[in-house]
């Protein structure tokens, strides 16, 4: 099965690497140090010499070396050379913006927020007059009957994978999410025939992201299930069935096709199957 590999993918881990470290870690601890530095600094890493990061962070050079290692790189010339893509993705790309709406946002920044907000009523409205409700029951069914239930997802669908999590788990149906690459490689190493495999993506960034892991997840012996509201999206083969939370790929405001989508699922989940 082919699966395109994305350049941006391999930053967004390593940006998410160096996020998770922050978060796991003291402030002003060896590795916290040595994360924020690396974040701060972006794409210009690649002209500073190990000698300079590590006089920076109070640190060895050795210490940046493991550092560089924890990260998943062989060296920290390895690293610098990857640190050279952090930072380069545009504002049209990194808001799934056009250029007139960029263009508007700079001169009349009014004028904009509120066609922006028009445009999300347009497309709330739309969304919810396309959801497939029989559909959306039947998947909810069979997210309730199944015992092992593992959802994937990057960027802000793990957002929604966390209102999912958090909600169902209120009517003691417990579902689990990996809020970082290597926790969802290992739950996609893990996934049985009896599971249900979930992956919400609003564009399908996720599976150009995390290739390896989309991959596994499309071999798997188990139930493999698309949540998007990009019915245009190619890689619909690599699923079993694909719930569409709209029938038509807004790139400007899918994130909230899909909050509103995830919400309802939630809800509509909780009259169904409350204890």
């Amino acid at each position: 099965m082919k699966v395109l590999v994305s350049v941006r993918g391999k930053v967004v881990e390593l940006q998410d690497k160096l996020f998770e470290i922050l978060r796991d870690s003291e402030v002003g601890t060896t590795n916290w140090l040595l994360a924020n530095a690396v974040l701060r600094h972006g794409n210009q890493l690649s002209a500073i010499p190990i000698q300079e990061l590590a006089e920076s962070c109070h640190v060895s050079e050795p210490t940046v070396s493991r550092f560089s290692k924890l990260l998943g790189f062989r060296s920290y010339i390895d690293l610098k050379k990857e640190a050279k893509k952090l930072g380069d993705q545009s504002d049209l790309h990194l808001f799934h913006m056009n250029k007139p709406s960029l263009a508007l946002l700079k001169d009349r920044p009014q004028q904009f927020l509120e066609s922006y907000c028009q445009q999300i009523s347009e497309n709330l409205l739309h969304a919810a007059s396309s959801l497939d409700f029989n559909k959306i029951d039947a998947f909810l069914a069979e997210l309730h009957q199944t015992k092992r239930v593992f959802i994937f997802g990057t960027s802000t669908s793990l957002m929604l994978a966390e209102i999912l999590q958090s909600n169902l788990a209120n009517y003691k149906k417990i579902v689990y999410a990996g809020f970082n690459q290597d926790q969802q490689l290992n739950h996609a190493q893990n996934l049985t025939k009896s599971d249900l495999s979930i992956t919400i993506s609003t564009y399908g960034n996720f599976l150009h992201q995390y290739p390896a892991t989309a991959k596994m997840i499309a071999d798997s012996e188990c139930r493999n299930i698309l949540i998007t509201q990009n019915a245009g999206l190619q890689e619909t083969y690599m699923f079993d069935d694909v719930i569409f939370l709209s029938n038509k790929n807004s790139t400007e405001t899918g994130t909230y096709s899909m909050l509103l989508g995830i919400e309802y699922l939630v809800r509509r989940y909780a009259v169904l199957f409350k204890v």
